[in-house]
């Protein structure tokens, strides 16, 4: 999806009157914000927060541009589910630096196409994600214990199948 408005963004100083517009249930909207005093490099990340008129929130990746000092936000279905002000806010991490713009406003006006409303709700994608990565590596490491176990017991089992010997034969044993 192509951007469908640029917004100027300081992070550093607030800005006034930073509106953006949106109609709900339109996902194909991408919002692009030129950051005008931060550089941001490959390893920059952002996320937008927002808040719905509810109270219900959104905590959701942002896709960072570097090469032009952009970010970009690809409106969901849950951004936009409230008619009314959404209030956001772009959080830019960079290694142990952490800027958070002023808040701005999303706009969302009522759509008149009924799109089997859809229910209002929190959406954390960016939790949703880290939590469904860390579900995943323990499956690797109970995979990985269970098989260090079977380790263990075969060395256990080896271990018990040698023949003892008496500290004399050991020392006879050294000497050679």
């Amino acid at each position: 999806m192509q951007p469908h408005d640029l917004t100027y963004l300081y992070l550093m100083k607030k800005q006034n009157g930073v509106l953006k517009d949106a109609v709900q249930n339109d996902t194909g909207r991408v919002f692009c914000f030129k950051v005008m005093d931060v550089s941001l490099s490959d390893s920059t990340t952002a996320v937008l927060y927002a808040r719905k008129p509810s109270g219900l929130e959104i905590y959701n990746p942002c896709t960072v541009d570097p090469e032009n000092n952009m970010i970009l936000y690809s409106l969901t279905s849950q951004t936009i589910a409230e008619e009314g002000i959404t209030q956001g806010q772009i959080r830019v991490m960079d290694q142990d630096r952490v800027i958070s713009s002023f808040l701005f406003c999303i706009r969302v006006e009522k759509s008149l196409v009924s799109s089997g409303a859809i229910e209002s709700k929190d959406e954390f994608l960016l939790l949703d994600a880290a939590l469904k990565e860390s579900r995943e590596t323990l499956k690797i490491v109970k995979e990985l214990r269970q098989e260090l176990d079977e380790r263990i017991q075969e060395l256990e089992e080896l271990i018990a199948s040698l023949v003892p010997i008496s500290d004399s034969e050991l020392e006879a044993l050294l000497k050679d």
